[in-house]
């Protein structure tokens, strides 16, 4: 009997023995997993971080492409106005700028300085902007109205 008990003491043993060994792997695979998922949702984390500063580096330069053309409408409408303080008639400058001529009377408008009222106050008033030049415009619109 003592041979049997012997061999059911082994055979507890080497059954302990490969749960444990069982459980161990169990626990490795498990932190393993852990470790992986931890690093998965940390670059799921960095993914977001990019996608989110080149959405706010795009609205930036966005921005400033928008600035830069509002500038350049400002220089093209001053430009248009110079021609036509100088007598020219809004078909000649839609001719010599290939724009059409109601692109070009809506860039004289923009560049046109706006109403006393409109302005601020202690605004100085344009130097193109008098007298004179409100009959040349008044002229010349009159003339256009007449060759069309």
């Amino acid at each position: 009997m003592a041979s049997s008990n012997k061999a059911t003491i082994s055979a507890r043993e080497r059954v302990r023995k490969a749960n444990a060994e069982r459980l161990a792997a169990e626990q490795a695979r498990l932190k393993q997993n852990e470790d992986d998922l931890v690093a998965f949702f940390n670059s799921t984390a960095d993914i977001e971080k990019a996608d989110s500063d080149v959405e706010e580096k795009i609205r930036k330069i966005r921005g400033e492409a928008e600035e830069k053309k509002a500038n350049a409408v400002q220089r093209q409408a001053a430009a248009i106005l110079g021609l036509k303080h100088r007598g020219e008639s809004t078909s000649a400058i839609a001719e010599m700028t290939e724009l059409s001529e109601a692109k070009v009377r809506e860039l004289i408008r923009l560049a046109k300085p706006k109403t006393k009222s409109a302005a601020e106050p202690g605004a100085e008033p344009s130097p193109k902007s008098g007298p004179e030049t409100a009959v040349a415009e008044k002229n010349s619109d009159e003339a256009e109205q007449l060759a069309s």
